[in-house]
């Protein structure tokens, strides 16, 4: 029962020290952040642009703003979408080879 106790109080301690290590990873990105808007190496990203900056690092997209999302919006593919690797069977070879477009 003791040391059941004692298990417990040990992990609740070792999940506020993850909390606070989080904290302050945040607090820190924010600081640097603004550091950076500052000297004017970052353009302050306002509510348009932020949430077209989340949907490409949701696609997995680097963060450079030459509107590759507005060309495609009509074909409704993302760009990337054409980096799919397709399989293409040859029947001689036992596996299947991958082309990728």
């Amino acid at each position: 029962m003791e040391r059941e106790r004692e298990k417990q109080e040990t992990e609740n301690e070792r999940k506020e020290g993850v909390k606070e290590f989080s904290r302050k990873i945040v607090r820190w990105a924010r600081k640097v952040e603004r550091a950076e808007e500052r000297r004017g190496w970052r353009k302050r990203k306002k509510g348009k642009e932020k949430r077209k900056l989340q949907s490409k690092e949701k696609w997995g997209m680097g963060t450079g703003d030459s509107g590759e999302c507005r060309s495609r919006k009509s074909s409704g593919l993302h760009p990337w979408a054409r980096l799919v690797a397709i399989p293409s069977f040859v029947p001689s070879s036992p596996i299947p080879s991958f082309s990728i477009f």
